[in-house]
C-alpha cells in the first residue's frame, strides 16, 4: 500500500504535474499494485481514493476552463479512464464503503465556493459515488445514512451554484439507492466508464415512463421542470410492499426526512433555479418518501410530504408575491408532481386527476 500511496502522491511532483503521459503510466502502475494488494478497510486506503477524487477533479476542471488540443485532450481524456479504474480498484481492496462514504464527508466539507471548483469538485465525487456503488455496505449496514456526509450533502445541494446543487442530488441519490437504482452493478463493476454510461441508459429509460404523468402540450408551453428519473411507476408497488427494506443498506431517521423536505422548500423558492434543479429536487422527494415508508411510523413523514406539496402549490398561485409567471409556473408544475407521486405511494389515486385537471393551458 505505502508504493500505491507514494506514486499517486507523486502526481503532484513538478516534474509530473504537467506531463499527463507520465501521470497515466503512473496511475496505472498503481492500478496494477492495488490489485495484486490484500484486502483492508485501512485509512490509508481511503486517503488514497481521496487523493485520487481530488485528481479527477483537476482533470474535469482542465477540460472544462481551457481550449484543449486533440493531443492535450485525449491525454486528459486517458488520465480520467485511469483514475476511475484506480478508485474502482482501490474501493474493491477497502471492501467495506463506510470508510469510503466517511472520506467523502471530509472532501464535501471542503468544496469551494468557486463556481468552476465546485462544479468539479461535485462532479468528481458523482463519478466515485457510481464507482463505489458496487462495493459492500458492512459499516453503515441498515444503518441511518452517515450524519455528517449527509450534512455536508445538505450544504451542497444549497450551494450557490445550480450546478453543484444538482450534482449534490445525485451523490445523495446514488448513494443511498445504491442497489436499488443500479441492480446491474455487478455485472458492470469492472471499469466505471461501464458503470456510468449503464447509468445514463437507465436513467433515459425511467425519464420516458414517468413522462406520461404530466400532458405533453403543457409541458411544451410552460417553463416546466424535467420530469424525474429516478423511479418507474412500476416499481412503486413493490415498493411500497416493503421490498425496499431488502433492496437498500441504508436507512434515513425521522430528523433527516425532516431537515430533507425542509430543505426541498428552502431550494424550490430559489431564484436561480433551472429545470434540472428541479428534477433533482424531485428525485430526492421520491427518495426521501420511499425510504419513510421503511419506517413503523410513517404517517408523519407521508404529511410532510403532502404538506410540502400544497405549501408550494399554494405559494406558485399567490399573485402578490412578486415572482416571475416563469417562476411561478415551474414551482406549480414542480408542486403537481409532488402531489402525484405522494398520491400514488400513500394509495389515494383520486387525488390524481384532480391535480391533472388543473395542468390546463389555462392556467398556464
Amino acid at each position: 500500500m505505502y508504493f500505491t500511496s507514494s506514486l499517486i502522491k507523486h502526481l503532484d511532483h513538478k516534474n509530473v504535474m504537467k506531463q499527463q503521459g507520465v501521470q497515466v503510466n503512473m496511475v496505472n502502475v498503481a492500478t496494477c499494485l492495488a490489485l495484486h494488494a490484500k484486502q483492508q478497510a485501512s485509512g490509508a486506503m481511503t486517503a488514497v481514493i481521496a487523493d485520487l477524487i481530488k485528481h479527477l477533479r483537476k482533470c474535469l476542471q482542465n477540460a472544462a476552463e481551457s481550449d484543449l488540443s486533440a493531443d492535450v485532450s485525449k491525454q486528459n481524456s486517458d488520465l480520467q479512464q485511469a483514475l476511475d479504474k484506480c478508485i474502482s480498484e482501490l474501493s474493491n481492496k477497502v471492501g467495506d464503503v463506510g470508510p469510503i462514504l466517511d472520506m467523502v464527508a471530509v472532501v464535501l466539507e471542503m468544496i469551494s465556493t468557486n463556481v468552476l471548483v465546485a462544479r468539479t469538485t461535485a462532479s468528481a465525487i458523482l463519478f466515485a459515488a457510481h464507482i463505489v456503488s458496487v462495493v459492500p455496505n458492512v459499516s453503515y449496514h441498515k444503518k441511518v445514512f452517515p450524519d455528517a456526509l449527509f450534512h455536508q450533502l445538505l450544504l451542497a445541494m444549497s450551494h450557490t451554484d445550480y450546478e453543484t446543487r444538482v450534482d449534490a442530488h445525485n451523490i445523495f441519490s446514488v448513494l443511498l439507492l445504491r442497489t436499488l437504482l443500479l441492480p446491474w452493478s455487478d455485472q458492470y463493476k469492472e471499469t466505471s466508464n461501464a458503470v456510468r454510461s449503464q447509468s445514463i441508459s437507465l436513467q433515459e429509460e425511467e425519464r420516458d415512463k414517468v413522462e406520461e404523468i404530466l400532458d405533453n402540450d403543457l409541458r411544451k408551453d410552460v417553463n416546466h421542470i424535467s420530469h424525474p428519473s429516478g423511479l418507474s411507476c412500476q416499481s412503486l408497488d413493490s415498493l411500497k410492499d416493503g421490498a425496499i427494506k431488502s433492496l437498500c443498506s441504508l436507512r434515513l431517521s425521522s430528523h433527516q426526512v425532516n431537515m430533507l423536505l425542509t430543505s426541498l422548500w428552502i431550494q424550490a423558492t430559489s431564484t436561480e433555479n433551472t429545470p434540472a434543479n428541479f428534477e433533482a429536487m424531485t428525485i430526492t422527494f421520491n427518495t426521501t418518501l420511499l425510504f419513510s415508508l421503511a419506517k413503523k411510523s410513517n404517517h408523519m413523514a407521508l404529511v410532510q410530504c403532502f404538506q410540502l406539496a400544497f405549501s408550494l402549490r399554494n405559494l406558485s398561485l399567490n399573485q402578490d408575491g412578486g415572482w416571475q409567471l416563469s417562476r411561478r409556473r415551474s414551482i406549480f408544475t414542480f408542486a403537481s408532481y409532488l402531489l402525484i407521486f405522494s398520491a400514488k405511494i400513500s394509495n389515494i389515486p383520486e387525488l390524481i386527476p384532480v391535480v391533472k385537471e388543473s395542468l390546463t393551458i389555462q392556467m398556464v
